[in-house]
């Protein structure tokens, strides 16, 4: 063994060669790296270091399941290899020492921490401004980490933590976004750093500022790198960034000029699944946002404009739960607008496909995806829609959301517009009774007056028909055709025992349209068979029954 092998022994850096990790002491505890660097890490040459460099990212990538590292001890580690940083070393030195803090900060969110208080935001930016692209690369994906954990989740730190809230304000106002667009736009940028680039900056918070000059500019390189490129990272990044910072109210109409939706749309039928996850997320949020009434601009028919019904029906054929998942999202949006885009759902044959997927052995997992289909089709649809859904099984489907405690509330809206839907169908079919009870009357009075004029009678004066009082032609009053298939058993359960928002729409729901008589303990829609209340029994009595 050399000297440089004493730095970093390989029973505890595990295999070295062919030799296994073989410290059972090492294994049953944990322990610093920092205890085998040799402490002046400047006397190395940049080979020795390199290897220093490498065998702890092998640690730290390879070694993570077998050996329980010290993470306060490890911090020892930092300055001493941040200082080698700063000296001249060279380009693949650099280039592997920002990779290992890279590595670290994956292991541990203190490293992160650590590493900016020793510094490394300014040995960031001067590398952003190097002319090789290993360094650009590594730099820029380091930064990636520091965004993330910094302002990527938009924490709102408190005035005590003077020290984050600095970096924040470095990281979002300093020079890091100008340089990440400066590269994203320039047309010389490799595809590898082009997409290190997007990645870092789809690190950032949508809420970041971007002129609409730079927004134009921005959009109007991404949309012709989409045209031409074949890389697929690039593809996916880029729908990435455009996932993350175009898709919000004041600046989707920019993405909409751009011209790039119908080629994101068309996305959604590539062959690899990543690429088709994040281009349905791009649509999905665009379809999601609410109709800009000042561009006179409805995002969702746009959408469906350019063809996205039909691969999102076939999405629907694919085993991915996720992509299952954020299609069924999109289509509940898209049947939550008018009526024309409901016709333009059912008309695809999606609607069957959803309730096909019922009988599927993933079906817990998109259930509640898919209920809010059917909530925003009976919700929003007219009534030859919500005949529609009522054919194709949804109040059984409703039913078995309560029955299976997805507290939903908005479920009782569906199942009121179902109700009431119902309603203004009997009443069309009484209407239609009424007129054919009218002139079935009026028929048999032509043939009595003809009778009687053909015996010499006054046909003016010989009528002894009459006209059936209202609402008694003899024919039954039809009732509502959806309440029958409505479990009220369970309706009555929820009103009665469940909690909070849920038990009082439950409650007014149930005591709104549906009563149990008292006396022969049978449910009944108000609608249909009237109630009254008895005082003194203290419970409603149909119509049927006497409980006296």
């Amino acid at each position: 063994m050399n000297d440089s092998d004493a730095f970093l022994p390989m029973d505890v850096l595990g295999s070295i060669g062919n030799e296994p990790f073989n410290d059972p002491v090492m294994k049953r505890g944990s322990y610093s790296i920092a205890d085998y660097l040799t402490e002046n890490l400047s006397e190395l040459s940049d080979e020795e270091l390199l290897r220093q460099i490498d065998f702890i990212t092998e640690v730290f990538e390879q070694e993570q399941d077998t050996i329980q590292l010290d993470t306060s001890r490890n911090i020892r580690i930092l300055p001493i290899l941040v200082e080698q940083v700063q000296k001249n070393r060279s380009v693949e030195v650099n280039v592997h020492l920002l990779h290992l803090f890279t590595t670290m900060c994956s292991y541990s969110e203190k490293f992160i921490i650590k590493l900016c208080h020793i510094g490394i935001i300014n040995i960031i930016k001067n590398f952003m401004d190097s002319d090789n692209t290993s360094i650009l690369k590594e730099s820029i994906t380091l930064l990636s980490t520091v965004v993330w954990y910094f302002v990527g989740q938009s924490k709102q730190y408190p005035k005590t933590k003077q020290f984050e809230i600095e970096i924040q304000t470095i990281l979002l106002e300093g020079s890091f976004i100008p340089r990440l667009l400066s590269l994203i736009l320039d047309g010389n940028t490799p595809d590898s750093v082009f997409v290190i680039c997007l990645h870092c900056f789809s690190q950032y918070p949508p809420q970041i500022n971007l002129a609409s000059t730079d927004t134009k500019r921005i959009l109007s390189v991404l949309s012709r790198k989409l045209t031409l490129t074949t890389n697929h990272d690039v593809i996916i990044h880029i729908c990435k960034v455009i996932g993350r910072h175009f898709v919000i109210a004041s600046r989707v109409i920019y993405l909409v000029s751009s011209c790039m939706i119908p080629h994101i749309i068309a996305l959604l039928g590539h062959h690899m699944i990543d690429i088709v996850s994040e281009a349905l997320h791009v649509i999905g949020c665009m379809i999601a946002l609410e109709r800009d009434d000042r561009e006179n601009f409805d995002y969702t028919e746009y959408a469906v404009d350019c063809g996205v019904i039909k691969y999102l029906c076939s999405l629907l054929k694919q085993k991915s739960v996720s992509i299952l998942k954020e299609a069924l999202w999109t289509i509940s949006n898209i049947i939550a607008g008018s009526t024309e885009l409901i016709d333009s759902v059912i008309n695809s044959n999606c609607i069957t496909q959803v309730i096909a997927m019922l009988d599927s052995p993933d079906y817990d997992k998109l259930k509640t995806e898919a209920y809010w289909v059917f909530m925003n089709g009976c919700t929003c649809g007219n009534d030859q829609q919500i005949e529609y859904f009522v054919q194709n099984g949804v109040i059984h489907i409703l039913m078995s959301l309560l029955r299976n405690e997805q507290q939903n509330p908005e479920v009782f809206d569906a199942l009121e517009c179902i109700v009431k839907a119902g309603d203004r169908l009997a009443a069309a079919a009484q209407a239609v009774q009424a007129v054919q009870a009218v002139q079935a009357v009026q028929a048999v009075q032509a043939v009595q007056a003809g009778s009687t004029g053909s015996n010499g009678s006054n046909g003016s004066n010989g009528s002894t028909g009459c006209t059936p009082p209202a609402g008694k032609s003899g024919i039954g009053r039809p009732m509502n055709p959806y309440t029958a298939q409505m479990d009220v058993e369970i309706l009555q359960e929820l009103a009665s025992t469940t909690q909070g928002v849920f038990q009082k729409r439950a409650e007014v729901f149930y005591h709104s349209y549906f009563y149990q008589c008292g006396v022969c303990h049978r449910y009944f829609y108000v609608g249909d068979v009237p109630m009254k209340y008895c005082q003194e029994c203290a419970f409603p009595v149909c119509e049927g029954c006497d409980c006296s």
